[in-house]
C-alpha cells in the first residue's frame, strides 16, 4: 500500500553543513554550493573529509 505525503519535512526544518575546507574528495566550492542549495547554516573548518569524526563541537 502507498501512501501520499501532505509535505515534505526538509523543506521546512532548519539545516546545517559543515564543510571541510580540506577536503581532497569533495572540492570546497561544492560543498559550499551543495549547502547554498539547501539552504543550510553553514560551518567551515580546516579540515579533511572526515571533519565530523575529527571536529567535536
Amino acid at each position: 500500500m502507498l501512501f501520499k505525503t501532505a509535505a515534505v519535512a526538509w523543506k521546512s526544518l532548519p539545516t546545517w553543513y559543515l564543510l571541510s575546507q580540506n577536503d581532497r574528495i569533495i572540492p570546497p566550492e561544492t560543498q559550499q554550493m551543495l549547502a547554498n542549495r539547501m539552504k543550510a547554516t553553514t560551518i567551515s573548518v580546516v579540515s579533511s573529509y572526515v571533519s565530523i569524526v575529527s571536529h567535536s563541537f
